[in-house]
């Protein structure tokens, strides 16, 4: 991958077809696009992945669609995750998919593709606290000497959704 690559992968945590994690996902791509970068919107409806499970990845390997995620991730110098907040933390979906792009592969370590990415995590919610738990819980897992910011700004969508950001690199 080349340091000055400008391409952003953009994904939604959220299957639903009118999510406000989806809506704000294409935004994202869009305001990449904006900036002169190129984005690349995935929606996870189309890399159906199996549950996690560490006997089926012992007899069957990595499944094709969380290789073909993997492989376009590995293109990619930035990544855009939007997730829904779900009891206060992101999607099974979510947490699924990152389980299956995390996984080693032959000699690559698990943690090797996300390493020098820059990444942000948005969340869109109508809920009381705007989706803000969810990349608070990201926040959590990010390095003490990452630098990271969040922020609360209001919503393109109509109703009371507000929109929460976390981002680190």
């Amino acid at each position: 991958m080349n340091p000055t690559d400008n391409r952003v992968l953009v994904f939604a945590g959220s299957a639903r077809a009118h999510s406000y994690n989806k809506h704000l996902a294409r935004l994202a791509a869009t305001r990449v696009e904006d900036a002169g970068g190129q984005a690349t919107f995935v929606d996870l409806r189309d890399y159906p992945i199996p549950l996690y499970d560490g006997d089926l990845e012992q007899e069957q390997g990595i499944p094709e669609h969380a290789r073909r995620l993997k492989e376009l991730l590995a293109t990619h110098a930035g990544l855009i995750v939007v997730s829904p907040e779900y009891n206060g933390f992101i999607t099974p979906l979510l947490k699924n998919t990152l389980d299956w792009l995390s996984r080693p592969d032959g000699e690559e370590n698990g943690l090797a593709l996300f390493r020098n990415r820059v990444a942000c995590v948005l969340s869109a919610s109508p809920g009381g606290f705007g989706g803000m738990r969810s990349p608070l819980a990201w926040h959590g897992n990010c390095s003490p000497t990452s630098a990271s910011r969040r922020c609360r700004i209001s919503s393109p969508y109509p109703g009371p959704a507000r929109l929460s950001a976390t981002t680190a690199t």
